[in-house]
This record gives C-alpha cells, sequence and structure tokens, in this order.
C-alpha cells in the first residue's frame, strides 16, 4: 500500500484506525476488506457493528491439502505454592475443566472450547456463525502455541515495530528483520545464561537491613543534637511528638523507604518477581548501555523537555501577562485558563486522540479553514516527524497551574516600579524584560524545575495515544521501564533505568541551579 500510495496516504488511513473494541476499528468500519483476528472479534462485531456481513477463514497454507496453521494461545489455571486453600483450588479447577462447565464458559464468552471434545449443543447454542472454523483451528496439528517467557513479550514489541518501519518505509522487510532478530537474540541469550545461575540467598532481607542502617544514622544524630537536654518537659515533648509522628513514619518506611530501598538493591540483580533475585553485579547497567531502545528512549524524552519546557514555561508566563493587565472579564479568561487542567490525564488524552485525528480531527479543520486548503490534513500521531510535536503541543493543555502561579507573582511586583520606569520613558518590552523578568524569576525557576521533573517522566500520553510508535518516535523513557518492569518482568533491568533515571534528574536539576545563579533574582 505505501509503495502504491505513498507514505502520506498510509498515514492519513491509520490515523484513523481505533482499537479493535471500538466502532472505529479499520475492519467493522468499513475501511478494510481483511484482518487478521481472533475469535474474540465477533463479541465486539455484534457490539459495535450489528448489521455487518463477514466471514472467517484459516490462514492460506504452502501446498493443498495440508492442515491450516493457526496461532494458539493459551492461558493456565495454577495454584500458588504456599496457597492455604490448595484442595478447594484444585477441586475449582476440576470443575471448571469439565466439559460441561468449560462449554457454559465459553458460550458465555462467544469462544471455542480448549477441549478437543465440543458437544452438538455447543454448536448450536453458540452465537459466533463461524465457530466450527476456530474450534477446527485450535484441534489443528499445526497449531503453533505461544511461548510463556518474558522475552516473548518483547519479541511481540520488536515485530509491532518490525511493521512500521516497513509501512513507514525506513527500512525493508530483511533490515527491519535483521535489526529485531539482533536485539532479540541478545535478550534471548541473556535469559538462557541467568535462567542457569542459582538464587542469591538472603538478597530479600538486604532492603530491611538498609531501612535499619538508615533509622539508625537518624536516631544517632538526633541523640547526639538533644545529648545533655535531661529536662522531664522535653521528654514528654518528645514523646508526644514521636507519638503523632508514627502513622506517618510507618508510612514513610513502609512505602517509601522500603521500595527505594528494594530497587536499589534489585538493581544488581536478575529479578523477575517470579522467582528469587540473581546477584549480577554491575551487569544491569552494562546491558542498558549497550541497548539501543534504551538510547531511543532517552534521546525522545530529552527532545521532549527541550521542546515542551521551554515553549510552555514562554506560553505561560505571556498568558499571565495578559491576565495580569486587568482587561475587562480577565476573571472569566482566568478560569477558563486554569480548568483544563483540572481535566483527568486520561479524559485529555482520549480527547487530544480525536483532536489530532487527520480525517475528523479539529485540529486538521482549522488548519484547512485558516489556510485556504493549502495545508492538507496532517497525520499527527501517524508520522514520526509529528508524533512527538503532537505530544508537545498537548502539554500546553495543562499549563493552567503554572500560569496562575505566574499570574500571583506578577501581582506581587510593586506598582511603584513600573511608574518609574514610565516616567523615564520604558517601553512595555522593556518593562517587561527590566522588571517583572526579574522579580518573577524566582516563580519561573521553580516551574522549569518542575517541568523538568516532569517532563523526564511523560509516560501516561504516549501510552494511552501512541503506544510509544510509530517506530518508536514517542517511545519515552518511563514508557520503557515500564514495559521491562510490567509487560517483560525484568524488574531488575527497570531498577536499573529508575536509579539512572533519579540520576538524570539529579544531573539536569544541578545544571539548572548552576546556571540560574545569576539570573534569579531573589530581593
Amino acid at each position: 500500500y505505501p509503495k502504491r500510495y505513498g507514505v502520506k496516504a498510509m498515514q492519513d488511513l491509520s490515523s484513523g484506525f481505533g482499537n479493535f473494541a471500538s466502532p472505529q476499528d479499520p475492519f467493522m468500519s468499513g475501511k478494510l476488506a481483511m484482518t487478521f483476528q481472533g475469535v474474540w472479534l465477533a463479541q465486539y462485531i455484534s457490539q459495535y457493528a450489528p448489521k455487518m456481513e463477514y466471514g472467517a477463514a484459516p490462514f492460506p497454507v504452502m501446498r493443498a491439502g495440508d492442515p491450516p496453521v493457526t496461532y494458539v494461545d493459551t492461558d493456565m489455571l495454577v495454584i500458588p505454592r504456599g496457597s492455604p486453600h490448595a484442595q478447594e483450588a484444585f477441586e475449582f479447577i476440576d470443575f471448571v475443566s469439565r466439559q460441561s462447565s468449560t462449554e457454559k464458559l465459553n458460550l458465555g464468552q462467544q469462544k471455542n472450547s480448549p477441549l478437543r471434545d465440543v458437544s452438538a449443543a455447543f454448536f448450536a447454542k453458540h452465537k459466533h456463525p463461524y465457530i466450527h472454523v476456530f474450534q477446527d483451528l485450535a484441534s489443528s496439528p499445526r497449531g503453533v502455541g505461544q511461548p510463556k517467557m518474558s522475552v516473548w513479550w518483547e519479541y511481540r514489541r520488536e515485530i509491532e515495530n518490525v511493521f512500521q518501519r516497513v509501512w513507514l518505509m525506513q527500512a525493508t522487510p530483511a533490515q527491519a528483520l535483521g535489526d529485531a532478530k539482533g536485539r532479540i537474540q541478545k535478550t534471548w541469550d541473556q535469559t538462557r545464561a541467568r535462567q542457569s545461575m542459582p538464587a542469591t540467598p538472603g538478597l530479600s532481607i538486604v532492603p530491611f537491613i538498609l531501612i535499619l542502617i538508615f533509622v539508625g544514622i537518624i536516631v544517632a544524630l538526633a541523640w547526639r543534637q538533644r545529648r545533655g537536654e535531661t529536662s522531664v518537659r522535653g521528654n514528654l515533648s518528645l514523646r508526644k511528638g514521636l507519638l503523632f509522628f508514627s502513622p506517618w513514619g510507618v508510612g514513610l518506611l513502609a512505602f517509601l523507604a522500603y521500595p527505594v530501598m528494594a530497587s536499589l538493591v534489585y538493581s544488581f540483580c536478575d529479578y523477575s518477581v517470579l522467582t528469587p533475585p540473581k546477584w549480577v553485579g554491575m551487569q544491569n547497567f552494562v546491558d542498558l548501555v549497550t541497548d539501543e531502545v534504551f538510547w531511543v528512549a532517552l534521546k525522545n524524552t530529552l527532545l521532549y523537555v527541550v521542546l515542551a519546557l521551554p515553549l510552555g514555561l514562554a506560553f505561560s508566563f505571556f498568558a499571565a501577562l495578559m491576565l495580569d493587565a486587568g482587561t475587562r472579564g480577565s476573571g472569566i479568561y482566568r478560569t477558563l485558563m486554569f480548568l483544563p487542567s483540572l481535566t483527568p490525564v486520561v479524559a485529555s488524552a482520549m480527547t487530544w486522540l480525536w483532536i489530532f485525528n487527520s480525517q475528523f480531527g479539529i485540529m486538521n479543520h482549522m488548519l484547512d479553514k485558516m489556510t485556504f486548503g493549502l495545508i492538507g490534513p496532517i497525520p499527527w500521531l501517524a508520522d514520526p516527524n509529528t508524533a512527538l510535536p503532537s505530544l508537545v503541543l498537548m502539554s500546553f493543555w495543562s499549563v493552567g497551574q503554572v500560569v496562575v502561579i505566574l499570574l500571583a507573582s506578577m501581582q506581587d511586583v510593586p506598582t511603584s516600579l513600573y511608574e518609574a520606569a514610565d516616567i523615564d520613558g520604558a517601553g512595555w518590552w522593556r518593562k517587561v524584560w527590566h522588571i517583572t523578568v526579574p522579580l518573577t524569576s524566582p516563580v519561573i525557576f521553580f516551574n522549569a524545575i518542575i517541568g523538568i521533573i516532569g517532563g523526564l517522566q511523560l509516560f501516561t500520553q504516549p501510552f494511552l495515544m501512541t503506544e510509544g510508535g510509530p517506530a518508536r518516535s514517542t517511545l519515552t523513557y518511563t514508557m520503557r521501564l515500564y514495559q521491562n518492569a510490567f509487560v517483560f518482568l525484568r524488574m531488575g533491568y527497570a531498577s536499573a533505568m529508575a536509579w539512572i533515571l533519579f540520576l538524570v534528574i539529579l544531573g539536569l536539576t544541578a545544571l539548572a541551579i548552576r546556571v540560574s545563579r545569576n539570573r534569579v533574582h531573589y530581593t
């Protein structure tokens, strides 16, 4: 399709696609004549396109007469080791695995039965018109099952990226597959090598030991400071203070100190949550340095901060200036400016998905009207060149809090300074540059620091809107960290990423403080 009609046409087409569980699914909306899906699609067709006529067939085979090939996904019912109700759990598994129970369950879910023996009543009652096809495919001797291992999910992500690179014509199929194969092979080799490593005993208690050391240091410092103070009233005051502090202190230790110490320990381990940790030393950090996707995610995140932070601060500053001018209705404008920042992030992301839609989004409609048709539809989120700038543009939606803070700071500037500048003949810009900016510089600096920290932790918007695509152009650092921790189950690797992010934030914050020494005026 991209070779025949061009990448732009492919981007325009795909930018209007929605999730397969939505009315915007390209197959259910009539934009695609064929799709590779499973038995579950029938449930969404009956929900979103009940009048659609469709058919189902297995994949083509190489030679006539060969049994059909299919991909078979599997789920397992397990009893965790140490379960207090193992006998009851086994009885439930035994019950739900019987033919009558399994058929009743899958009739309700409109799925095929995982059992080879299926009753005629199952097919008679089933709402899926092609359930026979899926049942035969599930029983096919050439069914390919999904391996139950964490590297499989990384393989899936790589294949998705391969498809995106190919249809964007960034690489040939052979080149894209070759790059993906190299990364997956490296991950697979690491996984196999670490599977044979024995678990390191005692690592699980190390975070608690570090917490005890931390608490001991604080207690020692406090005791040293209070040494010599033996008044009864002082001791009573100390006990009362500790009593009121204890609920918060317990929460601090349990929900902050322990996760921090645990992530520090696990950053030096191979740890998947499901198995005991194995000490690997600095290997996680070495692997990160040689991980291409890690550098792509870091580059995207830094680029977002470089673009969104100064542009957002500049926009917020000038918006606050306009509101500070005391024009008629400024209170209403102030409220309208602040309201979008109260919108939940998920709701905002869903709204902007529609705004950025290249076929019927309001953004392209406005550009078309304003330029009299000179600018055609822009595939905002489907083009690697515009996907990240689109997220930057979306960030202006939530600057209301910054605007309100800057406005409060501007209203604290003495009016006598502006009056003196007027007497000296200073214009609007010189008053802003030489009075407003210096006297509001502490607030600007504060928002810059908060913006750096928030920008480096960008996650929700790209996660919901682009899933890091197209071709990893919006894959951010925290998205990659999330994938490693909760999708690939590489918790040790993710912990190492978290500590590198901490060092990056610390370094950039220190740099900002150093640069601001002669530029931020507190008096």
